[in-house]
């Protein structure tokens, strides 16, 4: 009754699906209480079930949701053209932090699938979602490669931008964990940013020329 499901109003499928999603990816498939998915989204087992069939077919209609979303609000605006790689990391960890903020109960959904329950599924959905890690590092190989010409003659380019990827990946898990904060008012936001441009800018003066 999936197409049931889809006629549903808009904001009642998002709180059963934010609701499943937050379980799951707290819980795992095995431990995940139908109970306290109901409960979180204010409606009977019954009505649960008649959408969904089962817990497992809920769970898998999950994972089609979080993949689709991962592919469309976040896979599409990883840069994989720009030459300076500095600028390439900026863009990427941004388009990151936007589908963290819009869509945080799929990004823990499918850490779990991905951490934890991956060799459990069927091989459909094991397929399923190696080709879009499979897609993706296909992407990654075909970027063109870093302007060299950018790095000062004293680092070797390769080296130098592994450093810089490090760097800032961990910068920006930093970031991450500042924006969670509740009480984050928009101006702290902007000055967090501002901060991390400003470290973009010290590596920048750090390596290139």
């Amino acid at each position: 009754m999936i197409d049931s499901f889809e006629k549903l109003e808009q904001e009642k499928q998002d709180k059963i699906i934010r609701a499943a999603l937050s379980i799951f990816a707290d819980k795992g498939y095995k431990d995940a209480s139908t109970n306290k998915i109901v409960e979180a989204a204010e409606i009977s087992k019954g009505t649960l079930f008649y959408y969904f069939k089962n817990k497992k077919g809920l769970y898998y209609y999950l994972i089609d949701y979080a993949l689709e979303i991962i592919q469309n609000e976040y896979m599409v605006y990883i840069d994989y053209t720009t030459t300076d790689f500095i600028q390439r990391m900026s863009n990427n960890s941004k388009a990151k932090y936007r589908y963290y903020q819009e869509h945080p109960e799929v990004n823990s959904f499918l850490s779990t699938v991905l951490y934890s329950e991956l060799t459990s599924l069927p091989d459909s959905y094991q397929e399923k979602i190696g080709f879009l890690m499979e897609d993706t590092k296909n992407k990654m190989m075909d970027t063109p490669i870093i302007a060299e010409e950018l790095f000062k003659d004293e680092h070797k380019p390769e080296e130098a931008a592994r450093i810089i990827q490090l760097a800032i990946e961990g910068y920006f898990s930093e970031l991450t964990e500042k924006f969670k904060q509740s009480d984050l008012s928009n101006e702290d936001s902007e000055e967090l940013w501002t901060d991390f441009d400003h470290f973009l800018g010290t590596l920048r003066t750090v390596f290139y020329k």
